[in-house]
């Protein structure tokens, strides 16, 4: 499964993705977090990608 995260800097994106991956982990799913962002601290563009595996 790929879920991609998309926001302005300052809106919990990259902090959601990585709650998510950590939970997937968690629950014995292999799972990758990929975090995408500028230089700015709000107002910029963030996006943060999750992959998480779902083989049985």
């Amino acid at each position: 499964m790929k879920i991609i995260f998309a926001g302005e800097g300052g809106q919990g994106v990259q902090v959601i993705a990585e709650i998510l991956a950590k939970a997937a982990f968690w629950d014995g799913q292999p799972s990758l977090y990929i975090p995408n962002f500028g230089v700015e601290q709000r107002g910029g563009v963030s996006l943060a990608f999750v992959v998480i595996d779902q083989t049985p």
